[in-house]
């Protein structure tokens, strides 16, 4: 018991009004913690006095009330009355304490837990920032009782008490989760008076209302607003709404610092913040406040359907953090055979995901256990989550079309900030499979198919005439030449090139108009993307392009004629094939001794170079120039000796007569050799030349 202000940490007792079978009225107030009923006199007054002392620590009455047989005092803990009339009696009972006569029911009006929430509403402010109590009375009534009684209140309040009517009824609303309802009834307390947008009260208010219907933005406007500036409570929900609307670890602090104050929350809105709070403590690898979260909803009252789904869930989380990844694992796999949606999709791709670290050979089945759960739950940030994993699976698994794919896919998921860095590497993953070779084992169609497909990606590459170089470089490889030309083709037809990109692509493009057999095309090109400006080395290999195309077109003279202004291995090659084809032994001798490099001792001849030796050997022959052939078997049969071609070298070098050396058969015996390199291989080569002496 106590005199003057009541200390702000006693909470209210909640004091039922009831009836008996014989509808007379008494008092009942709910607890399982009564101590022994005491009976005292006010040394003060004198009134005779009835205590009854509780174990709730800091329960007690705030607010007194006067009844004709009665007064209920003020109380730090427990209850106090000042009985008037002798047969009123306090008794303690196994579900709480009942205030009744024996004879008659209490004069009490049957409309008295309105008349006190009417005198409530008319004592004081009773506006406090975060206030979302609701009277125990006004919480057990049926939803539509409940409501009229408060709409009623609305009714029967004076103008000036009004809002504080409505107030409750929005907190009401509040406590049932309706945060629809609560904005509804605000909002018609703005539009009647728009002070009253500026108190803490209705700003608190408002910002629970709109967390409750996922209005995340104007939440934090609610709680950002300058009346709100220094009330902790404020900091707490602003972190907590924050969370809601894209979790972050770093408000996991916060909401531990002041989740006492939502001890005295209904437990709807405890609930939604324990389940914010524990996805943020896990997401901040704290076990301890996952748990405390936890256990917040292990002890909850309400009625959720997918209570036991998430508390397993968050709690699989949890071993998962604390370093328990294959008890986490046999969690997520209970989990996923649950019925509730959403919580067993979240385990089946925790499943996938973390199996994915101890299962063998696992990549192709985590693959398609993730493409089935595209369809399970469709929720925005489960889905985002879902395809970027699945993504760089597919790129794990080789499957580059796939991913580009998926990663598109991902696009209408995201806002505008997140859809630039996703088109980032969706760029940057086109050029490693175009450029970098990330593709090699992709067949070749399906490289093309995906360069159409996704083109508006090479499009933002500032490789982009790399990118297509290489790919036509692959279809050539393959024998698709009529898709290689379009597509260089197309390229060269892009503005802002460059004299080297249009050297570059054009020189290609020549080169496979001579391997599609057409000549004239192949000299157009060249003439359309001739320039002086082209380094040496590219006009060296232009040169060579130009003069295999006049080969083509019997224009031999022509050719021969351009190949003498160059000294580079593939003019001498090409020079070499056409003596050889014209039959011109002494030219072909020549040429041949252009492209033979001198022994080293200790290093064995390459198979090119024992190909030119031994080419070079028969042009002597044809042309006569036995003693040569002298030198020649002086000069390489030390290096020859001992390898597959010793035989044949020695043959040709040890027979001075050509009639007695059958050629023909020779050429086909030694047929394995790759006299010429490939041209189209080798004609961006310099190597060095030597003379043979």
């Amino acid at each position: 018991l106590f005199k003057g202000d009541v200390p702000n940490n006693v909470k209210e007792t909640v004091i039922f009004t009831q009836y008996d079978g014989l509808k007379r009225a008494y008092l009942f107030v709910p607890t399982e913690n009564s101590g022994k009923v005491i009976a005292a006199i006010d040394p003060e007054i004198g009134d005779s006095l009835t205590i009854a002392t509780t174990s709730d620590i800091y329960y007690g009455i705030k607010t007194p009330y006067k009844y004709p047989e009665f007064d209920i005092l003020e109380s730090q803990q427990g209850l106090v009355m000042a009985v008037k009339s002798p047969d009123i009696m306090l008794r303690r009972g196994n579900t709480g304490l009942t205030l009744k006569s024996p004879y008659r029911g209490l004069n009490i009006s049957p409309n008295i837990d309105m008349l006190k929430r009417q005198q409530l509403l008319r004592q004081g402010d009773n506006l406090m920032s975060f206030d979302l109590s609701v009277p125990s009375q006004i919480l057990s009534k049926k939803f539509i009782d409940a409501v009229v009684e408060l709409e009623n209140d609305i009714r029967r309040s004076p103008l000036k008490d009004k809002n504080k009517a409505r107030f409750e009824l929005a907190k009401y609303y509040i406590a049932k989760g309706l945060g629809t309802n609560a904005l509804k009834v605000l909002g018609q307390m703005k539009s009647q008076n728009q002070s009253v947008e500026e108190t803490e009260k209705f700003q608190s208010l408002m910002g629970v209302a709109n967390f409750l219907t996922n209005r995340y933005d104007e939440a934090l406007t609610n709680f950002e607003s300058p009346k709100l500036s220094s009330n902790n409570e404020a900091v707490f929900w602003h972190s907590l709404v924050s969370s809601a609307k894209d979790l972050h670890s770093d408000n996991n602090v916060v909401l531990q610092a002041y989740v006492s104050l939502i001890r005295d929350y209904p437990q709807e809105i405890k609930d939604r913040i324990a389940i914010i709070g524990a996805q943020t403590a896990i997401m901040a690898d704290d076990d301890l406040s996952a748990q405390n979260f936890i256990d917040i909803l292990k002890v909850s009252t309400n009625k959720l359907k997918d209570r036991q789904a998430m508390i397993d869930y968050f709690t699989a989380e949890k071993m998962e953090l604390q370093g328990y990844p294959r008890n986490a694992y046999k969690e997520y796999k209970k989990i996923s055979k649950y019925k509730d949606q959403k919580y067993s999709s979240l385990a089946r791709y925790n499943a996938a995901v973390l199996g994915e670290r101890f299962i063998p050979n696992s990549l192709k089945v985590n693959i398609a256990e993730l493409e089935r759960l595209r369809f399970a739950w469709s929720e925005p940030l489960f889905k985002k989550q879902l395809l970027t994993k699945l993504a760089k699976l597919y790129v794990k698994n080789n499957d580059y079309y796939n991913a580009l794919k998926t990663l598109k896919e991902t696009s209408p998921l995201l806002n505008k900030e997140e859809k630039e860095i996703l088109t980032a590497q969706m760029v940057a993953l086109f050029e490693d499979v175009y450029v970098n070779n990330m593709a090699d084992d992709m067949p070749a169609l399906r490289s093309l198919a995906m360069y159409q497909d996704y083109r508006w990606l090479a499009d933002l590459s500032v490789r982009k005439v790399e990118i297509t170089q290489k790919l036509a470089d692959r279809l050539v490889a393959v024998d698709l030449l009529p898709r290689a030309t379009y597509i260089l083709k197309d390229l060269l037809s892009e503005p802002n090139l460059s004299v080297l990109e249009k050297g570059k692509i054009g020189t290609r493009l020549a080169l496979i108009h001579l391997f599609e057999n057409k000549p004239v095309e192949a000299l157009v090109v060249l003439d359309d993307t001739e320039d002086s400006q082209l380094p040496e080395i590219l006009k060296s290999q232009r040169l060579i392009i130009r003069a295999r195309a006049l080969v083509k077109m019997d224009e031999v003279d022509k050719a021969l004629e351009l190949l003498d202004t160059s000294s580079g291995k593939n003019a001498y090659l090409l020079k070499n094939e056409i003596f050889w084809n014209t039959q011109q032994w002494d030219s072909v001798s020549e040429t041949l001794r252009h492209l033979i490099e001198p022994p080293v001792e200790g290093k064995p001849l390459s198979a090119e170079q024992v190909g030119y030796i031994l080419d070079w050997i028969i042009s002597l022959k044809k042309s006569g120039k036995e003693a040569v052939l002298v030198r020649v078997h002086n000069k390489f049969k030390d290096h020859i000796e001992n390898t597959k071609y010793s035989g044949i070298f020695n043959m040709l070098t040890s027979h001075l007569e050509v009639d007695e050396v059958e050629l023909n058969a020779i050429k086909t015996a030694i047929s394995d050799i790759q006299t010429f390199s490939n041209f189209a291989k080798d004609y961006s080569t310099e190597p060095k030349i030597v003379e043979v002496k």
